[in-house]
């Protein structure tokens, strides 16, 4: 009897025993700081080249702080990158090239206290190609993540644009438009589009009527004011090449004239009938 019962001590013992490792393993496999980030879209299909954004959150579901908490989020190839705002702070994110040169936008979250969040909002032009375009935002921190499949999340959208019936006896280029120009008025008249690697002078007139510019329209085939042709923005100019050339003061490059007839420019600010 003696020995029995010294035998079940002893088992009672080296059960006891186990517990205490298995106890410790438990307790570090559900420490750490559960990171984890949602995104939307202002829009699910911006129009070509219209302004919109991307908000992403990010969580922490603890349960511990997470310390060195930073976002990270490359802008998909054919988007314009604007601006970006930290916790409606602007000016604490940093964008950089990536070895693509594609822009890639950096935020710096510090610490998020269990069940705390962030959040940023990305701004950007649309693509002017149509397509679907994924965009992946990350967020990671310096602390053990327990759950690591929550810490990126993508967001899709889709760029239509509608075919637009433009003059199909005219020469047609798409190009930058380099330079504006105005009348003795002060009126915007002219400018300078770069198209194929080509510098052309578009010559409209468009309030003194001497040039047959009737139209202004963006991706959408909706008219706009003339004022939507912007330096620094992408046109397409259906026009005449009427054989002239025009050179600017202090340049010795002679650039073709177009006698532009309509103007299609990428713009989010289409609601004009």
């Amino acid at each position: 009897m003696v020995v029995i019962r010294r035998r079940r001590w002893l088992a009672a013992a080296t059960a006891a025993a186990l517990l205490v490792p298995f106890s410790v393993a438990l307790a570090a496999t559900t420490g750490g700081a559960d990171v984890q980030i949602s995104g939307s879209a202002s829009t699910g299909s911006p129009n070509p080249g219209a302004q919109f954004s991307y908000t992403f959150q990010v969580k922490n579901s603890g349960p511990d702080t997470a310390t060195g908490v930073t976002f990270s989020d490359p802008i998909p190839a054919g988007m314009s990158y604007m601006t970006a705002v930290l916790n409606g702070t602007p000016n604490l994110c940093t964008s950089a090239p990536d070895a693509g040169g594609n822009t890639v936008v950096s935020c710096g979250m510090g610490s998020i206290l269990k069940g705390g969040q962030s959040t940023v909002v990305v701004w950007v032009f649309a693509p002017t190609t149509a397509g679907t375009y994924a965009n992946t935002g990350t967020a990671t921190s310096n602390v053990s993540d327990p759950q690591p499949a929550n810490n990126a999340v993508t967001v899709n959208i889709q760029v239509k644009v509608i075919a637009c019936n433009l003059p199909s006896n005219q020469t047609i280029l798409t190009g930058v438009v380099m330079l504006k120009d105005t009348n003795s008025f002060g009126l915007f008249e002219n400018f300078e589009l770069n198209a194929n690697g080509i510098n052309y002078w578009v010559a409209t007139n468009f309030y003194d009527g001497t040039r047959p510019l009737t139209l202004v329209i963006n991706l959408n085939c909706k008219q706009v004011p003339v004022q939507y042709i912007q330096v620094g923005g992408t046109v397409t100019v259906a026009g005449t090449l009427d054989g002239t050339t025009l050179t600017l003061p202090g340049s010795t490059t002679a650039m073709p004239v177009i006698a532009a007839t309509v103007v299609q420019v990428p713009t989010f600010l289409d609601k004009v009938a």
